[in-house]
């Protein structure tokens, strides 16, 4: 037996298969699946190859061999705990499209396994179909293998339904009695690792119809398995796939960092095999362009990488070190063509890897926060069972393993509900099955009757024959008025889809019919087919069409498309030669990039690009296009989309001097014809990868023009010219800052006179002596001087409420004159306001006022997870007690006050980092992006900083200690005045009566149980009602507003953002678009004005934290649509195209 390194084993393979047996060798295809909607990842090495073994694509070649990298996640639980799984891996193949069969595919891996790699012929042992007669006549002929290793078996038959099938054959090595079970019984098939299986080889020879029965296929196909990892631990004598070079130094990372030897202790064995296993895993998915998110491809990755990270702290390491196991990962794979991207890549991968951790690290820490808080309610409940879907929670959302929750429950007597725990794990695992069984699109036809290599792509052609019509996947003779469906023609001028750039537009008029065509794409083979919908008549197959392509949309995205290369070339210079484009779309409209950088452009930058572009605009040079070997056009620095397949000959597209890059997309002659180059948007859309939008030509002529026009009516409303635009605004902040200050100052005297006031209101009542003008003959107990105390306070201040300072004040010295706590806690139930006051949870309400704690512990209810819905509550709650007081304007007028607050709150009570606060804050807070952002930022968490370190007992500023207190209505009281000065209505306001405000607090609960079941009921909510139920031709703000009305009446709760939320899921499960719904948000929320942008930001957030919502949305619009369609009525051109995307049945 000949020791081969795992790169070595690979190229062995693939050179034999290459060089000896007339294979073509193609490279390895990427992770993410190509046209086929079907699969969230690659996992086998026969998926990206599909078309050609059903016969409806024709392959390059009838003879392929291939190393493909695959990842599978379905098992994961058991990686590092056998010897073979893992989640990627590599399998080798060879293929045979219709060209070689058993009687060359057997020989062939006896051959190589015997005679290259030179394994031992009396340990070998194959596996046959029993009735398969031909494949033990072949294996017999084999030399040195041993007749009675040929053994038969009845599981040796593949086929996943109606389609191709057929019998395999299984090859094993016997690794000896030692790595057995000791049954009499064992032999090959046995579940244990004496008899490994190395090679499959599947021989797909018959057609297996609807009824069951099986047809010879006229074409006969060879497929391939050989795993690489299993043959390598064979090769290099170990007796696990984790001890080969593949993964082994890995493991030696990990055992270093850790401090923890493998093989020492087998359950930590387990987790640094996970490590290694894992750490490969993420390092091949980033390198394929996956980026961590939660949903799709991005949650494996996430998921992985996470479980990863658990493992380590299972060893004790608490740091950040996934990103230090890259560069093992790197020298496994270096050398080897498949992975060259990997080296290339490595810095940012590793970076990705590191704000992964980082955030995690903040999450876990979360998770801990919630774990405890159910193990304290569980023992003042006297209980000893955390339930199964809080564990769920725990291990899903925050990324704790069960094992870790079991642990920490045990050591407080508690255990863990496995039953349900488990229900919950499966329903997870039946909602990602059927998100992928949803996933589907356009399917496959089958072209195997068509000469697909006569079909012509002619950018001059005006006219063409229909050589197919297809739906659903099915070949159809013909479509009618109002049908949709692919076309292919012999010959296109349309561009299809692809490289970023959406496909034509235009229409075909035949004889009979006038059929628009909305895009254009590529099957697998490279056919293109084009997206019709028959507006006038019919259309044949074989009809003859003229062709009209839309050249003023085409030239608009021709536009967008060579400034898309501009771009590129101009991020380079500016922002650094690590960006690497990551996405990106192009359409007649707009232009989207995606880009490798963990920072975001400056505006600065953002003004050096526009110029650069701008001015290769200007030059206006010729773009040179043209076609030649792919070896030469890297030679030239020419810039290939990692991913991409592409020929032998490419087309490369260059401005001279500027940019050079491989491309199949439409481009101006010359770049003067682009006009105008313009950026609009830059932000991030992932760890790592940031987003300029962008427009050219017409667009960007009226997007300055439009800028020009509203720079000249802002001048002449302030009355200056454009060019002094910015000192007159800087004049203005200034003067209204000073204001504001004389306003705080003036606020603060009053509430300093209006605690004077209840200081000299001290009397006695009963046996007490407190603040109260109470009639004291009325009182007949203790909880009833609490109420009258509270009333005569509301008196006294001329308010219907009291701040929370001002109740606390008058609790406190109730019982500092000897009051019990039972009997101040019946006062506060039957009296206090604040027990109904929304943002605040009532049972710490009620416990801070009776042990006299500050009012910030009880300000939130605490079961927010992330740091921007913290942030959002805060910002909300602010804004509400303002419009509350009267304030015309929320926390807007005053953003940055509210930003120190808010940003004093994430800092100290809920452990937020300051980077993550600035994060925050430039998504959420309202502040601009340029020049001055950063410093603007640190100047917020510096105030910050000095608001808590007041807060914290700095008696010398004690008047700052004031200011920055949350006191929301003392903030919504200079507030008010604020606006009321800012709108010169002070004078008017101070002689009106005070508005009558309609006491809602008397139907809402005031009794902590009474307000639970509120908000378990709005968690659980239902809306059951026919006329919420039903869409018909209600839009969305109509329904909307029947959706409020109906669940304020059966929950009494103020309007919150909860009731926001559940309103939106079910408007989008009644199939209304997001931006319906947005609008709708918008227009009749009571809380639009509690932030900026909340209407998009709550809309877009309920889409993040469902995910599985997209299905629903989907299924609702399937069906609106489809209802729609039988009922006769007209369709939108809108809906039109939904009907196509979702693939509508229409009868």
């Amino acid at each position: 037996m000949k020791y081969m390194t795992g790169n070595e084993l690979r190229e062995a393979y693939l050179q034999f298969f290459a060089e000896k047996k007339d294979h073509l060798r193609l490279a390895s295809y990427s992770l993410i699946p190509e046209d086929d909607p079907t699969l969230l990842l690659i996992g086998a090495g026969m998926a990206p190859l599909k078309p050609f073994f059903t016969g409806k694509m024709k392959p390059p070649r009838p003879r392929i061999t291939t190393s493909q990298r695959c990842v599978r996640t379905g098992d994961i639980e058991n990686v590092g705990r056998t010897a073979r799984h893992q989640t990627f891996f590599e399998m080798l193949g060879n293929f045979s499209f219709g060209d070689y069969f058993k009687k060359e595919a057997i020989p062939w891996a006896w051959e190589f396994l015997t005679e290259v790699i030179e394994l031992p012929k009396e340990k070998l042992w194959v596996s046959i179909y029993p009735d398969d007669n031909e494949a033990r006549a072949i294996w017999l002929e084999q030399p040195g293998l041993l007749p009675d290793h040929i053994v038969p078996l009845n599981d040796n038959f593949w086929e996943i339904g109606p389609g191709p099938c057929g019998p395999d054959s299984e090859i094993y090595i016997d690794l000896g009695e030692g790595r057995g079970c000791g049954e009499p019984t064992c032999g090959v098939g046995c579940d244990c690792d004496r008899f490994l299986e190395i090679w499959n080889l599947v021989f797909t020879q018959y057609d297996r119809t609807e009824e069951g029965e099986y047809n010879l296929l006229a074409h006969k196909n060879i497929d391939t398995g050989c795993g690489l990892e299993r043959l390598a631990s064979v090769v290099q004598n170990k007796e696990t796939n984790f001890e080969t070079d593949l993964l082994y130094p890995i493991i030696a990372y990990a055992a270093k960092i850790s401090g923890v030897a493998y093989g020492s202790d087998k359950r930590k064995d387990i987790s640094l095999k996970v490590i290694a296993d894992h750490a490969r895993s993420i390092s091949v998915m980033i390198m394929d362009g996956i980026l961590p998110s939660n949903e799709g491809r991005g949650y494996v990755l996430r998921r992985t990488l996470r479980r990863a990270i658990r493992h380590g702290r299972m060893l004790g390491i608490t740091d950040p070190f996934l990103d230090g196991a890259v560069d093992a990962v790197v020298e496994i794979f270096r050398g080897a063509p498949d992975f060259s991207e990997l080296t290339a890549k490595k810095e940012y991968i590793k970076r990705v890897i590191r704000v992964e951790e980082e955030r995690f690290a903040s999450t876990l820490a979360q998770g801990m926060e919630l774990l405890n808080g159910e193990i304290d309610r569980l023992k003042e409940e006297n209980k000893v069972v955390l339930p199964g879907d809080i564990g769920f929670k725990l291990y899903d959302t925050y990324g704790f393993p069960r094992e870790l929750t079991e642990e920490i429950l045990h050591e407080h007597g508690i255990t863990l509900d496995g039953v349900e725990f488990d229900k919950e794990m499966e329903a997870q695992r039946s909602r990602a099955r059927s998100a992928r069984a949803e996933n589907q699109v356009v399917a496959v036809p089958d072209l195997s009757n068509i000469d697909t290599s006569a079909l012509r792509s002619d950018s001059t052609a005006k006219e063409a024959v229909v050589a197919a019509i297809w739906r659903d996947g099915e070949i159809v003779d013909s479509l009618r008025d109002g049908e949709s469906a692919g076309i292919i023609l012999d010959r296109t001028p349309f561009y299809a889809e692809g490289g970023g750039q959406v496909g034509d537009e235009g229409v075909l008029r035949s004889d009979l019919g006038y059929i628009s065509i909305s895009n254009a794409k590529k099957l697998p083979d490279g056919t293109i087919y084009h997206i019709a919908y028959v507006e006038e008549g019919e259309i044949h197959r074989g009809d003859r069409v003229d062709i009209t392509v839309n050249r003023e949309r085409k030239l608009s995205s021709a536009r967008n498309h060579t400034a898309t290369h501009l771009l590129q070339a101009a991020l380079q210079r500016v922002v650094g030669a690590h960006v690497k484009q990551a996405g990106s779309l192009v359409t007649p409209d707009r232009l989207r990039f995606d880009f490798t950088n963990f920072e975001p452009v400056t505006e600065q930058q953002i003004r050096d690009i526009e110029e650069l572009v701008n001015a290769e605009i200007l030059r206006s040079v010729d773009l040179d296009i043209s076609m030649m070997p792919i070896a030469d056009a890297k030679n030239m620095g020419a810039m290939a989309l990692f991913g991409e397949k592409y020929g032998d000959i490419v087309r490369v597209v260059s401005v001279p001097g500027f940019s050079i890059e491989l491309c199949g997309g439409s481009h101006v002659g010359n770049t003067g014809q682009i006009g105008l180059f313009k950026i609009i948007g830059e932000s991030g859309v992932a760890a790592g990868v940031r987003r300029i939008e962008a427009i050219t030509g017409k667009a960007a002529f009226s997007y300055a023009a439009t800028l020009y026009h509203t720079v000249q009516e802002i001048s002449a409303k302030l009355k200056t010219r454009p060019e002094d635009l910015s000192s007159q605004i800087d004049k203005f902040l200034d003067e209204r800052k000073a204001m504001q200050e004389q306003l705080r100052q003036f606020a603060e005297f009053r509430d300093k006179a209006d605690a004077q006031k209840l200081l000299m209101a001290v009397r006695e009542i009963g046996a007490y002596e407190t603040i109260s003008a109470a009639d004291t003959d009325e009182i007949k107990s203790d909880a009833e001087v609490y109420q009258a105390c509270l009333k005569d306070a509301m008196n006294t201040l001329h308010s219907d409420t009291l701040p929370y300072e001002a109740e606390a004040r008058i609790a406190d010295t109730l019982r500092s004159a000897g009051m019990n706590e039972d009997a101040l806690r019946a006062g506060i139930l039957r009296a206090s306001p604040l027990l109904a006051a929304a943002g605040r949870d009532p049972d710490k309400t009620l416990d801070a006022l009776l042990t006299g704690k500050d009012e910030s512990s009880t300000f939130l209810d605490g079961d927010y997870v992330t740091y921007a819905d913290v942030y959002q509550r805060l910002l909300t709650d602010y804004d509400d007690a303002l419009i509350d007081a009267g304030a015309d304007v929320g926390v807007a007028s005053a953003r940055r006050r509210y930003n120190v607050l808010a940003a004093r709150e994430l800092l100290t009570k809920y452990g937020a980092s300051e980077e993550e606060v600035k994060e925050l804050l430039l998504a959420l807070g309202g502040i601009p992006d340029n020049e001055r952002t950063q410093e603007y930022l640190n100047e917020i968490l510096a105030e910050a900083r000095e608001v808590q370190e007041v807060s914290a007992g700095n008696a010398a500023v004690e008047e700052m200690q004031a200011e920055a207190s949350p006191v929301w209505e003392g903030a919504a009281r200079t507030q008010n005045a604020a606006v009321r000065a800012l709108t010169q209505e002070a004078e008017d306001a101070k002689d009106a009566p005070e508005p009558i405000q309609e006491d809602v607090r008397a139907v809402l609960p005031t009794d902590k149980k009474s307000i639970r079941e509120a908000k378990r009921r709005l968690r659980d909510y239902t809306f059951a009602s026919e006329r919420v139920r039903t869409r018909g031709e209600k839009d969305a703000e109509e329904m909307y507003e029947n959706c409020r009305e109906e669940i304020e009446k059966d929950v009494p709760l103020p309007f919150n953002g909860q009731m926001d939320e559940q309103i939106i899921l079910h408007l989008f499960s009644l199939g209304y678009e997001e931006r319906e719904i947005e609008n709708a948000v918008q227009h009749n929320s009571p809380r639009r004005r509690s932030q900026r942008g909340y209407a998009k930001n709550i809309v877009k957030s309920v889409q993040t934290r469902h995910p599985a919502l997209q299905n629903v949305i989907k299924q609702a619009e399937t069906k609106y649509l489809q209802t729609k369609m039988e009922q006769g009525q007209t369709l939108t051109a809108y809906e039109k195209e939904r009907v196509l995307v979702r693939d509508v049945p229409t009868g």
